[in-house]
């Protein structure tokens, strides 16, 4: 009798930017364990893309004269020259991020989905990329992977190949 093969995952890490001031170029990007099947079916689904994210900020900076909010006399929304006064979030504390169908900035999203398998005692990478706003994103996310040991050299490059050919898409190491 043979022995039936078996997938199993034993990780999954999805990759997104989170906005922590929606007005700002400011972003804050981030590596989340999913350990949910479930929720790991709907992200490659797409139906829950959305990240939301909850924070502290300790202090908010004045985009004109980059001084303490609180102490300058710009006003948030005026016009000042060419630019235009705008609240910029300093000292910020994660505290966590929920993985949601519509997120309220709809740049607070998993650009990318890693998942680690074992097929027969062999580990099996599949890396699944989404809608990013830059091809440099999708490679920072490969990049962060192999800075934090989730995947091997080999399977970092294979990934880093593929995306360099595809904006979007799936691809599996070996």
């Amino acid at each position: 009798m043979k022995r039936k093969r078996v997938n199993r995952i034993l990780k999954a890490f999805a990759f997104g930017s989170i906005i922590y001031a929606s007005n700002t170029s400011g972003r804050l990007s981030g590596i989340l364990e999913i350990t949910e099947s479930k929720v790991i079916d709907k992200v490659v689904s797409g139906e829950f893309r959305g990240l939301s994210p909850a924070f502290i900020v300790r202090k908010w900076e004045c985009s004109i004269c980059h001084r303490d909010l609180e102490e300058c006399a710009h006003e948030i929304g005026v016009q000042y020259g060419n630019a235009k006064c705008q609240a910029v979030a300093k000292d910020i504390e994660p505290i966590e991020v929920s993985i949601v169908k519509t997120p309220e900035d709809p740049r607070c999203r998993i650009t990318d989905l890693l998942l680690i398998e074992e097929e027969n005692s062999k580990r099996k990478y599949a890396w699944y990329g989404f809608e990013v706003n830059a091809e440099i994103d999708r490679l920072k996310s490969i990049q962060s992977a192999l800075e934090n040991k989730l995947i091997p050299e080999e399977a970092a490059f294979h990934f880093s190949e593929f995306f360099s050919n595809n904006l979007v898409g799936n691809t599996f190491y070996p």
